[in-house]
This record gives structure tokens, C-alpha cells and sequence, in this order.
């Protein structure tokens, strides 16, 4: 007999656009959806609630305050898994997650993010890396500059 896993999605980058981090995440729902419970997190009034998603929707904008609040939620649902296509603080705050990494851009290009945001982008991404359950990447490109970090993150 197959389990039907539950799984604690963060759809807060999800927006009315078809293109993006927010298409990618909103397909990726909508298909994950077919094979487990989901509890979908968001601020807005985009995602449709069906048999299979629960969609709660968070008051305020999406921030490190709003992901904070949002994972106390999650803990209370006591879920299989989180998926996260974006931010890396569920990853960080949960050994259950399955953290999807888009790009390393801002470790590839700091001139173009600003010293700060690279630094704290290559900060997270370490974090992440030790505490997920699993990384998961959009392209093979992404995963072969991911394992190069790792490796130099090792060091």
C-alpha cells in the first residue's frame, strides 16, 4: 500500500506572470499535487484550493518575518516534507526540505548583485546545503555549479 505523503509548499513567489521562478513554482505545485496532500503558503489570491491543496493564505508582505511565521504553521502541520523553489530559510530551519535551487548567479556574477547580497546568497546556499533533506535543480548546468560549491564549501 502506497503512503500519500503531505507536503508543506512555499508558494509565496507564485504570481500572475508565465514566466519565472513563479511559473516554475506554480507548475511544479499543480504536479506535485497529484501525488500528495499540499499545504500551499502564500500572501495572494492566485493559487486555487482543489481536493488535493489546501491553500493558506498569510497575511503581509514576504519577508524573513512572513517565512518565519509561515514555518511555524508548517510545524504544527506536522508534514512529510517542505518544498521550497525559492527562499533558503526553510531549508536552513528544517532538515525536511527539499530546497530548489534555480541558479548560483550571485556567486558566479557578485558584480551584478552587490557584494552583500552574493555574500549572504553564498551564506544561506552553505547552510542549505548541510541541513536539507535534498537539493533539487532546474537544469544540469545549476547541479554541476552546485556540486563545485559544495566541493569548495567542504574546504
Amino acid at each position: 500500500m502506497n503512503k500519500k505523503y503531505t507536503i508543506a509548499f512555499d508558494a509565496s513567489m507564485i504570481t500572475d506572470k508565465n514566466a519565472g521562478i513563479g511559473y516554475y513554482a506554480r507548475e511544479l505545485l499543480y504536479n506535485l499535487s497529484t501525488k500528495a496532500d499540499i499545504y500551499a503558503f502564500t500572501n495572494n489570491d492566485l493559487l486555487i484550493q482543489n481536493e488535493n491543496i489546501k491553500v493558506f493564505k498569510i497575511e503581509g508582505k514576504v519577508n524573513l518575518l512572513w517565512h518565519l511565521k509561515v514555518f511555524f504553521y508548517i510545524k504544527k502541520l506536522k508534514v512529510d516534507a517542505i518544498v521550497s523553489p525559492s527562499n533558503f530559510i526553510y531549508a536552513i530551519l528544517s532538515n525536511k526540505t527539499i530546497q530548489i535551487v534555480h541558479d548560483l548567479a550571485p556567486i558566479r556574477y557578485p558584480s551584478h548583485y552587490g557584494y552583500i547580497s552574493s555574500f549572504k546568497f553564498r551564506i544561506y546556499l552553505k547552510l542549505a546545503t548541510y541541513r536539507a533533506l535534498a537539493l533539487a535543480t532546474v537544469s544540469q548546468t545549476t547541479s554541476k555549479d552546485l556540486e563545485r560549491f559544495a566541493r569548495r564549501s567542504k574546504k
